[in-house]
């Protein structure tokens, strides 16, 4: 039920916010709805996604993606014991704080919305800490938390993304020299023919034919 219910919720809002247009904004820019509603969840999509990308800009795609992620995982482990309500708190936390350290990613390097109002806070607090720093800084609290709330380690991350890029690059290079096999099967060598000989001075004038003169 848990698992319907988060994949459901998770779905929904990411159409919500996929689907968003500028000019339903019925909570930032007060703007009344009209009949029909351009976004696919209907009017509670447009007031969740003007809302979401407010406050938190394109850091709110984190939100659907992590609900979607958590239900899998629910559907994953079922019939396991389940994980300490601890751990699950500190969990949530650490995506609490990717979600938050994104927005503050995405005000210093996109345009509106961005980071929405908490990425503006955010960076105008860190950015002003750290400097140009704050980047590496924003950046390492996120992959922090992404470890933490998915008990996933980078090492392994690395390790199995190299594996993957290992065996696409195998596979082209065994593409390209099958294409070049085939190419010079294709290619038919022909020996250059030798010219002629030019016929000699002598022959010439063997071969020639006198004519007898015709009387006239």
């Amino acid at each position: 039920m848990l698992f319907i219910a988060l994949l459901t919720l998770g779905v929904v809002y990411l159409a919500a916010l996929i689907t968003y247009s500028p000019t339903e904004n019925p909570w930032s820019g007060d703007v009344a709805l009209s009949e029909p509603v351009v976004n696919l969840a209907g009017v509670f999509g447009a007031y969740l996604g003007d809302i979401s990308l407010s406050i938190l800009g394109y850091g709110a795609y984190l939100i659907p993606i992590s609900l979607i992620w958590l239900g899998y995982n629910i559907h994953k482990n079922t019939g396991q014991k389940p994980t300490h309500r601890s751990v699950l708190i500190i969990r949530v936390i650490a995506v609490m704080l990717m979600v938050a350290f994104s927005t503050a990613l995405l005000a210093q390097n996109t345009t509106d919305p961005a980071g929405g109002w908490i990425g503006d806070m955010m960076h105008d607090y860190f950015g002003t800490l750290f400097g140009s720093a704050s980047f590496v800084v924003y950046l390492s609290i996120m992959m922090i938390s992404f470890s933490i709330a998915s008990s996933a380690s980078w090492a392994n991350i690395f390790t199995s993304t190299g594996g993957v890029l290992g065996a696409l690059l195998a596979k082209f290079k065994a593409f390209r020299e099958k294409s070049k096999a085939k190419k010079a099967a294709k290619v038919v060598i022909t020996p250059k023919q030798a010219p002629a000989p030019k016929p000699s001075v002598m022959a010439k004038v063997k071969s020639a034919k006198i004519k007898p003169n015709k009387k006239i």
